[in-house]
């Protein structure tokens, strides 16, 4: 049986940050000129002195709240390219998902088969934007740890999302899925997500723009059937 309730998860910073890519976070946040892995275990000094400078803003955003998360997994059904979702004692919530163009023409319902005829929607959030400490490093001229502040906090959500993805893959495997991404393009169907979810419980609301506000958020669906593809792969 299905359990349809809203779930609630407060996690560690350490947990968080054992999920963090390197890539993203040294090269493409804090724009680090090449493989930031292999340079730091050569022994390279600019890696080793960025790296020290991480951990050290790390320990700081040890002492802010921890990042949350809910999840509800509920039954749904399809017609063609939309998935009803059942909720108890309510009319279902409906989303519409594009279909390729090209082979294998493949649309996100395909994947709600009888034998998973399931999904799971997930919000996430690393908390209220530090800006405090951004302002006292900014006030100091102390400009490149500001940036890593904000790199963090970004990064921190995308890792609290792998983090709690693979809290739930202990339990099924899946694939999941972000609105505003070619899967699912609409970001107006947040609204959906928020009406199952009720992220307002932990901050996170809504722009008018169907942005999550703060900014250090992921949502998400996962679903269960591990052919959950609609990329080649």
């Amino acid at each position: 049986m299905i359990e349809t309730s809203i779930h609630h998860g407060v996690f560690e910073w350490h947990d968080i940050w054992q999920h963090l890519s390197p890539q993203s976070l040294y090269q493409l946040h804090l724009g680090y000129r090449g493989n930031f892995e292999k340079k730091h275990s050569s022994g390279d000094p600019n890696a080793l002195e960025m790296a020290k400078k991480v951990e050290a803003i790390q320990s700081i955003l040890c002492t802010y709240p921890p990042p949350q998360g809910l999840w509800r997994q509920c039954p749904c059904h399809v017609e063609d390219n939309t998935l009803h979702i059942h909720l108890p004692h309510a009319q279902p919530i409906c989303l519409t998902f594009p279909r390729q163009d090209r082979p294998p023409y493949r649309c996100l319902t395909d994947f709600v088969t009888p034998e998973h005829a399931h999904i799971t929607m997930m919000v996430v959030t690393s908390g209220a934007y530090p800006i405090d400490l951004i302002h006292s490093y900014v006030a100091s001229r102390r400009y490149q740890e500001a940036l890593i502040v904000h790199a963090l906090y970004v990064q921190s959500a995308e890792a609290t999302a792998e983090h709690l993805h693979a809290i739930l893959q202990k339990n099924y495997q899946g694939k999941r899925y972000s609105f505003g991404y070619g899967a699912c393009p609409d970001l107006g169907q947040q609204v959906c997500l928020f009406e199952i979810l009720q992220p307002s419980t932990i901050g996170i609301s809504l722009t008018s723009s169907h942005m999550m506000n703060p900014e250090g958020c992921v949502s998400a669906l996962i679903f269960s059937n591990p052919d959950a593809y609609y990329f080649v792969h």
